[in-house]
């Protein structure tokens, strides 16, 4: 098992290396190479099950989706005012 991170904080966790290889391709595709580092890189996982991984990968969804509702509530704040 395989960890994409982003600037050393993890993102996901992949079954396989060409998993994490075809996404971190789809999160650089933006990425001006020329003006930029790829903040993205590949390491192995710690061992666990992989009930594991898809509950510690759900819990970071919900913390990410968390995050995105909390900033949409600033801004709709900030809008309405």
């Amino acid at each position: 098992m395989y960890q994409v991170l982003k600037n050393g904080r993890v993102l996901i966790n992949c079954q396989d290396l060409q998993t994490a290889m075809v996404y971190i391709r789809s999160l650089e595709s933006n990425l001006d190479r020329n003006t930029s580092h790829s903040p993205y890189t590949i390491e192995r996982a710690p061992e666990e099950t992989p009930d594991q991984a898809r509950a510690r990968n759900k819990q970071r969804i919900r913390d990410q989706l968390d995050g995105v509702r909390s900033r949409v509530d600033r801004l709709s704040a900030i809008l309405n005012n």
